[in-house]
């Protein structure tokens, strides 16, 4: 059973007879674990003495936290162009698509979109 289990993980989502939109799995994370995320990030600067707080950490641990929602929001808007992108694409190519991969293509997509914006993938 796990050996299926590892084997269909692997396999694109027209191979596992899901729908698309339950082949992409997107991790969310709770606003303590953004905030808990946030709070480690400066505690490791400040004990590596790569950066000096003169008062507590806390509004830069909320500046850390708050940058990280803003990419995770950029980085899901981002996703949901390049698919909407792809399916323009591969609907416009409908007659020579039958050997294009869409899950390429929309990484193709993506990287160019993310290089447009500035956002590292």
């Amino acid at each position: 059973m796990v050996a299926n289990l590892r084997s269909a993980a692997r396999r694109p989502c027209a191979a596992r007879r899901t729908s698309r939109a339950a082949c992409f799995v997107s991790v969310q994370m709770s606003p303590q674990q953004i905030a808990a995320l946030g709070r480690t990030v400066v505690d490791a600067l400040v004990r590596a003495d790569l950066v000096e707080l003169p008062a507590g950490s806390d509004a830069a641990a909320k500046a850390v936290a708050d940058q990280f929602v803003a990419y995770f929001k950029a980085a899901a808007t981002l996703e949901a162009d390049a698919e909407r992108l792809a399916d323009e694409h591969l609907r416009a190519a409908r007659a020579g698509a039958a050997g294009i991969d869409r899950r390429r293509v929309v990484q193709m997509i993506k990287e160019k979109l993310a290089s447009e914006r500035g956002l590292p993938v």
